[in-house]
């Protein structure tokens, strides 16, 4: 089974490290600003602040965004315990109350999404979303919530790197299609991406930066085809069977 939820880790062999959830302080913060509006009532009523709909929008808010503020108080204290544990077999993830664990050999996917947004010039944070998946079932999120998430998601893939390597080596010299999401490689088609493709034979380089994945045909100055990298599965993966077939 690639998910276990029972409490002894056997199977994972030792702890090496942990890293755990980092943004409970920062919501507890942001629910500060919630509750806001009641410091803002004690000014509307006021003897010069009196008037009818003055009162009853202070009152609105008095209520709505204090709530806000108890949601985001109530997801901090449930989030406070998150967790995941990098043992030497496999890791486990704590989200909320629930726990479960993963074996590196029964990982199939990591599909990963980090971004920067800019708004008026001025750049934001970075964010983190990164997917791992084995089987069906749905995947195991980890997010920017987490200490070091680089780190984490660094280990994650180096030990996961060669047993999802050696499934899709085999898959293709048997002759199946592997699908990276917006990309597919096949020995016989070579790489396809939206309805377009290119041989094997004719792949010069492929790379991952700035935020895609880039592929060249031989001889060609420009990418056959730049792909966002949060479009595609174990992009680490493809640039490896690409480079060193």
């Amino acid at each position: 089974m690639p998910y276990r939820t029972s409490p002894s880790h056997g199977p994972l062999g030792p702890l090496v490290r942990e890293f755990r959830w980092a943004h409970t302080s920062r919501m507890v913060l942001i629910s500060l600003i919630f509750f806001m509006p009641l410091l803002a009532l004690l000014v509307l009523t006021d003897d010069g602040n009196r008037d009818v709909p003055t009162i009853l929008g202070g009152l609105l808010a008095l209520v709505a965004m204090p709530a806000g503020g108890v949601a985001i108080l109530v997801s901090a204290y449930r989030l406070r315990k998150n967790y995941v544990r990098i043992h030497e077999h496999g890791f486990a993830h704590r989200w909320k109350d629930a726990e479960r664990t993963m074996l590196y050999d029964d990982v199939t996917t990591i599909k990963s999404k980090i971004e920067q947004r800019v708004r008026n010039g001025i750049p934001g944070p970075i964010t983190h979303r990164h997917e791992i998946s084995a089987g069906k079932r749905g995947p195991l999120v980890i997010t920017h919530g987490f200490e070091e998430v680089d780190a984490l998601i660094g280990e994650l893939r180096r030990r996961t790197a060669a047993p999802i390597l050696a499934r899709a080596r085999e898959k293709l010299e048997s002759g199946g299609t592997l699908d990276f999401g917006a990309v597919e490689l096949s020995q016989k088609a070579g790489l396809q991406y939206r309805g377009n493709s290119l041989p094997l034979a004719e792949v010069g380089r492929a790379e991952i930066g700035g935020g895609s994945l880039s592929i060249l045909a031989k001889g060609r100055a420009h990418p056959w085809v730049e792909v966002p990298y949060s479009e595609v599965e174990n992009a680490e993966t493809l640039v490896q069977l690409l480079v060193s077939p």
